[in-house]
């Protein structure tokens, strides 16, 4: 069997493309984050590119709001949701900066790649519009937990409602059954 290797150097690379100066990771802080982290951090170190890391929290239910505005009155309410969103966020960003550092650990040149940590409440697919858009992102890498077609057909991933209404380049990176580098964040 023949077997054929080869590899585009980089010089063709940049003629080929635009130049990719900054590269958005989403990430929904699953276990197989450091895999989808990886293709972005490979991909900003071919270009020479920075990241800015992005997870969007969902925001309550109205419908679940309802409940808890009756029970506990509307400034108790809006008071408890300002100090757990706080709490929540910088927790997370600091789960999201630790993350960072664990995979780059092992590489100091790509140490400084890493531009920002954004965590955001709201809808993730809007956000991810926005986000991408302010920060003028050049790239977006995500994860794509696909669970067949008939899920998709009803419900729709987050990575397909993105790619509909994007209109930047965005890298998908399908999950495989079963990684290696399934960690917690």
């Amino acid at each position: 069997m023949l077997h054929l290797s080869f590899s585009i150097p980089h010089a063709f690379l940049s003629y080929m493309l635009p130049n990719i100066n900054h590269i958005l990771y989403l990430t929904d802080l699953s276990k197989h984050a450091a895999y989808v982290f990886r293709y972005a951090l490979r991909l900003a170190q071919t270009f020479d590119a920075r990241i800015s890391i992005l997870h969007v929290v969902k925001q309550i239910d109205p419908a679940m709001e309802v409940p808890i505005l009756v029970h506990i009155g509307e400034e108790a309410y809006q008071k408890l949701m300002a100090e757990k969103e706080h709490e929540i966020i910088d927790g997370l960003k600091q789960r999201l900066r630790e993350f960072a550092e664990r995979e780059l650990q092992d590489d100091p040149e790509s140490e400084g790649r890493v531009a920002a940590i954004l965590v955001h409440e709201g809808d993730p697919v809007t956000d991810i519009l926005e986000t991408a858009n302010k920060l003028n992102a050049d790239l977006l890498v995500m994860g794509d937990h696909s669970k067949g077609v008939l899920a998709h057909t009803f419900l729709g991933s987050t990575a397909e409602r993105v790619l509909r209404n994007i209109r930047r380049p965005v890298l998908v990176v399908p999950i495989p059954p079963k990684s290696a580098d399934e960690i917690s964040l």
